[in-house]
């Protein structure tokens, strides 16, 4: 029917070829198609490149994501011993971003030996000091060569200029002063944006070892301690804070103003330091406790099997306290301020009256949460109201207070302040200087960005001519060597200059010559220089589809990925429902939001990239999203 619509007609047969095409592209032949031309998309990839493309894009991508996350999560210690060396019960209150933390190491690692911190600082300074100062070098100069040669096309550069650029493989503090000498006063470049990335570029590298020195070192570990009553000084560690005081506890078969501490728990044994929460000073100690002492809580039920230093018990005591006064209140008062003078029931047996004086000292707001977040236990305090004062005396982190274990003497806040000290560790720890190494990443994001873009419009510039050959060393020297002779010999000079000292000859081009002028007469196969924003939208034009893709794929995949990092409001919104219904619930859902998102990121260019066809480029993507998504995916539901 085809065929004779289209002699009927007198038309050609392109409409008939594209509907039997489509029809064949779906017929249940491409099964055995889609394998051949699959094969043939792989081996018609230049694996070189692509393996380069992928590490510059890991490389790249990394750079940003950590450019973004550490001023998200800024480094903070669970030990009371600041970077500076100070004695501080509210490490949160350090601010690394303050100038005085400029040139400390405030994210250090490990408990080194001397010698050990020190060969790790030298291998640090040799390899990323040294060697990424020659691989930064490499690929600067490749960028820079090749724009110079698309630049002489159109212009000119000076002998310095050129000699520094192309004929050297690495910056030097006399080439670099040149090339600034010579884009500012004589040559310049037409774009002024990229004289002043390769001149930031030469300063960058140059100054590179120092930086990456500077940004890292090794440090003395310090330990907090406390002096006690006969001026000993105690790990800072052994101090935990005082929950409740029993005064009457003989009445319980407990002796005479029994402390009832917090109880302690592995996430502990730095200190009972305090964390910042927006307007309130929370107690660590009071969180561990209610996660040790909870059976039902998320963590392993283990937490019981080896009790060795009595922590069920301790957890029995500290909740059956927090029952207790929960139920007929503090200081054996009753609603009205008076002695509370009924009978009670103490942990399963009952006593006479009144009811046990019992005291407390500082509560934070959500440790009076009798089942608060997936039914964690908490101890009551915070909202208890005095009926005497109507204050709420146990809400002011003032009245916190610490006891030594073994010991049944208490610490305030202050005596804890005034007689604590950090004392230098015989062991080393070794790191980096928060501030300067976000700015190292942040710099090299700059730099690997500019370069690339300054490869790029050289790159498409050059394609656009005939002769698009970058000159180097030897072809480099005949060339400058060839402009030297011309313009000398143009400009009269009756003396032959190969007579002249290296210091007249060097007078004489600064003076008479303005530097030099050394450019190449390049012809141009399509004309002009290429234009990034008349090629962006030329490709978008040609690629709608693609393009509409890349326009909703990008934002989200950003935005999702900050939200993720900054851990604020907006990621708690998507986290917390999740993980406050359940464990499991949180990563069967979260989790795999996360490798959808990162299936697109990977699967859409690849497939884009790779694929000659509908069939491949859906059949690479479909191979992605089954290795990135798939795999980790099982792992985590049998996990949980």
């Amino acid at each position: 029917m085809c065929s004779e619509t289209s002699i009927s007609t007198g038309s050609t047969d392109e409409t008939c070829t594209e509907k039997s095409t489509t029809r064949q592209s779906w017929s249940p032949t491409w099964i055995t198609e889609l394998p051949r031309e699959v094969m043939a998309d792989l081996r018609a990839v230049r694996w070189r490149r692509a393996c380069l493309w992928a590490l510059f894009s890991i490389w790249t991508s990394g750079l940003f994501l950590v450019t973004v996350a550490l001023p998200l999560h800024a480094p903070n210690s669970r030990s009371a011993c600041q970077p500076d060396g100070s004695f501080n019960l509210r490490p949160f209150d350090y601010q690394p971003w303050s100038s005085a933390g400029f040139f400390q190491i405030t994210i250090a690692f490990g408990e080194l030996t001397f010698t050990q911190a020190k060969v790790i600082d030298v291998i640090w300074d040799v390899v990323f000091g040294r060697v990424g100062q020659a691989i930064l070098a490499f690929f600067s100069w490749k960028a820079f060569s090749m724009y110079s040669k698309a630049f002489m096309g159109t212009g000119s550069l000076t002998y310095d200029t050129f000699w520094a650029i192309i004929m050297q493989n690495g910056p030097s503090l006399r080439s670099t002063v040149h090339v600034i000498r010579d884009f500012a006063t004589r040559k310049a470049l037409q774009s002024k944006l990229a004289m002043a990335f390769i001149v930031s570029s030469m300063l960058f590298i140059l100054g590179f070892p120092t930086l990456a020195s500077s940004m890292s070192g090794y440090a003395s570990n310090t330990g907090a301690f406390v002096a006690d009553m006969e001026g000993t000084l105690v790990p800072f560690a052994r101090f935990i804070p005082v929950a409740y005081v029993i005064h009457d506890g003989w009445r319980v078969n407990l002796t005479g103003d029994y402390i009832v501490p917090y109880v302690d728990s592995p996430v502990s044994r730095s200190g009972p330091i305090f964390g910042y929460n927006n307007r309130f000073y929370n107690n660590p100690y009071a969180y561990d406790s209610a996660f040790i002492c909870n059976p039902t809580n998320m963590y392993p039920a283990d937490l019981y099997s080896n009790d060795t230093n009595g922590k069920l018990a301790a957890c029995n005591l500290s909740l059956g306290v927090s029952d207790y006064v929960r139920t007929y209140g503090f200081l054996s008062l009753n609603a009205e301020g008076k002695v509370n003078d009924i009978e009670t029931s103490w942990m399963h047996q009952t006593i006479g009256p009144p009811a046990l004086n019992i005291s407390g000292h500082y509560f934070h707001e959500d440790n009076d949460l009798r089942n608060w977040f997936t039914e964690r236990f908490g101890f009551f305090g915070h909202t208890w109201t005095d009926p005497r004062t109507g204050t709420r005396p146990y809400s002011n982190v003032s009245n916190l207070a610490f006891v030594e274990v073994g010991k049944n003497y208490t610490f305030t806040m202050d005596s804890i302040l005034r007689s604590g000290s950090c004392q230098a560790l015989l062991t080393y720890s070794w790191g980096f200087s928060y501030v300067q190494l976000w700015m190292m990443i942040l710099a090299l994001l700059a730099w690997t960005l500019g370069t690339y873009t300054l490869w790029l419009k050289a790159h498409l510039t050059l394609a656009t001519r005939v002769d698009h050959d970058v000159p180097y060393r030897y072809k480099a020297a005949l060339n400058l060597v060839s402009a030297m002779r011309g313009q000398l010999d143009a400009s009269g000079e009756t003396a032959a200059p190969g007579s002249w000292s290296s210091q007249q000859l060097t007078r004489y081009v600064d003076t008479h010559l303005r530097g030099g002028k050394i450019t190449e007469e390049s012809v141009l196969a399509l004309g002009g220089n290429f234009s990034f924003r008349k090629g962006l939208w030329t490709w978008i034009k040609q690629h709608r589809k693609t393009s509409l893709m890349m326009a909703v794929l990008i934002p989200y995949d950003l935005l999702f990925w900050i939200l993720i990092l900054d851990r604020g409001p907006a990621s708690e919104f998507l986290i917390a429902p999740m993980s406050a219904i359940n464990l499991r619930a949180y990563h069967l859902v979260l989790v795999p939001l996360y490798l959808a998102l990162l299936c697109w990121s990977i699967g859409f260019p690849l497939s884009m990239m790779v694929g000659s066809s509908k069939r491949t480029r859906w059949f690479f993507l479909f191979c992605t999203v089954v290795v990135v998504a798939g795999v980790p995916w099982i792992a985590v539901l049998f996990y949980f």
